[in-house]
């Protein structure tokens, strides 16, 4: 999950993000007891094809959700792409790659080690390390910069806790879902 995907990854990890935002927005709304808790569209195949479901869903969600929205929740698809099929060697570029445009201008992408989405990456690990692996797990230093010791860490935690997972508690580590936004309760 480097620089240069396909097609057919890139609407994969839309439809990724797309299901994620809805099952997050589905839940936080329902948590309030309100009675919208209705999801804004039927989950979505994560087969590639940008087809008519596809294409309503992103339309719906743009509308719904805003612009903004829907690209964090293209990063978090293309993060879930990564932890379903994780290349370990390569956290800090993969994760930049994926996160750093959403944070930083593309010109100051490279230049940083400490980042927003290192710091969300290490709290995930931490978080996710306490739950799924108890007293077994060494939490991290969380300074920002993946390094040797986050990369060891996410490998240790990320079997133990799912992709799904990881993704879900990334998304809320990076303030995507934040209670304050209307939209997820």
């Amino acid at each position: 999950m480097g620089c240069a995907i396909g097609p057919a990854e890139v609407v994969r990890a839309l439809q990724n993000g797309l299901n994620l935002l809805n099952r997050v927005r589905t839940e936080k709304l329902g948590k309030k007891g309100d009675g919208a808790s209705s999801p804004l569209f039927s989950e979505l195949k994560d087969d590639g094809d940008p087809g008519p479901k596809t294409r309503a869903a992103f339309k719906r969600a743009a509308a719904t959700l805003g612009p903004a929205k829907v690209k964090e929740g293209m990063a978090l698809g293309r993060f879930k792409r990564l932890a379903d099929s994780p290349t370990f060697g390569e956290l800090r570029k993969s994760t930049e790659n994926i996160f750093g445009n959403l944070f930083r201008k593309p010109s100051a992408a490279r230049k940083q080690r400490i980042t927003d989405e290192g710091f969300g990456l290490q709290a995930t690990i931490n978080d996710l390390g306490r739950d799924t692996l108890g007293n077994a797990f060494k939490p991290i230093k969380e300074d920002g910069d993946i390094g040797l010791k986050t990369s060891s860490a996410f490998e240790q935690v990320l079997p133990a806790a799912s992709g799904d997972t990881f993704t879900s508690k990334l998304g809320e580590n990076l303030g995507f879902f934040d209670d304050d936004d209307e939209l997820f309760g």
